[in-house]
């Protein structure tokens, strides 16, 4: 996902991918039709999906897909941790679309209306809080998300945090990272690593970061 704030080309993202060597792997799904599952685009050898979510150029870019074709999103101007909510922010007129929870807590600056991350509160934000917003949202939708949006993604409290509550989500076992240690079996192992998938079920985990939000972004289950 790239929050395109400076309404930059996306020309000027393919010459960077392209030098990335990342343009080869880029999937494209044509609007309106039924996704293919995790295990079929990594087969396909298309194993990176991207969204943009303004100034989107399909013609010249087709695999920088033009996010509220596909997605649609919660409110993301959250200053409540207990009043998530659970409604169709934008855009209006996609009921279809795969659904983004935006659960991340805005503070302002004393005497301002400048808007900064609530960092104080991310251990209730990114824990049971969390959970509850999943749950709420997927009662009302009938639906589970298919993204969820946090801050201060590695935070949490109780052993509850974005990651296992995804892993809950997606039916797969969540192991946390040992950081500069090694996994069970005595070998090195990687952040990355710690979330265990099947993928011939149909379910796709992705991970990506934008400016100075961390955002974690899952899809489940097949649309």
């Amino acid at each position: 996902f790239w929050e395109n704030f400076d309404n930059i080309a996306p020309i000027n993202y393919k010459i960077s991918y392209d030098q990335a060597g990342l343009s080869q792997y880029c999937f494209t799904q044509p609007v309106g039709e039924q996704w293919p599952t995790m295990a079929e685009i990594i087969q396909s050898g298309k194993r990176v999906i991207n969204f943009i979510d303004t100034n989107a150029d399909t013609d010249s870019v087709p695999w920088l897909m033009p996010e509220y074709d596909y997605v649609f999103e919660t409110p993301f101007e959250n200053f409540n941790h207990n009043a998530w909510q659970c409604t169709v922010d934008r855009p209006k007129d996609q009921p279809q679309q795969m659904y983004m929870i935006n659960h991340f807590l805005y503070n302002k600056i004393t005497n301002t209306n400048v808007e900064i991350p609530h960092r104080y509160s991310v251990n209730v934000t990114n824990a049971a809080n969390l959970a509850q917003h999943v749950q709420n949202c997927t009662n009302i939708f009938e639906k589970r998300p298919n993204y969820v949006t946090v801050d201060f993604y590695d935070k949490g409290s109780n052993n509850i945090n974005a990651f296992s509550i995804v892993a809950d989500l997606n039916n797969v076992s969540y192991i946390p990272p040992k950081f500069g240690g090694s996994g069970i079996d005595g070998t090195k192992q990687s952040d990355a690593s710690s979330l265990k998938l099947n993928v011939n079920v149909r379910q796709n985990i992705g991970f990506i970061l934008v400016g100075a939000i961390t955002f974690i972004i899952f899809i489940i289950n097949r649309i």
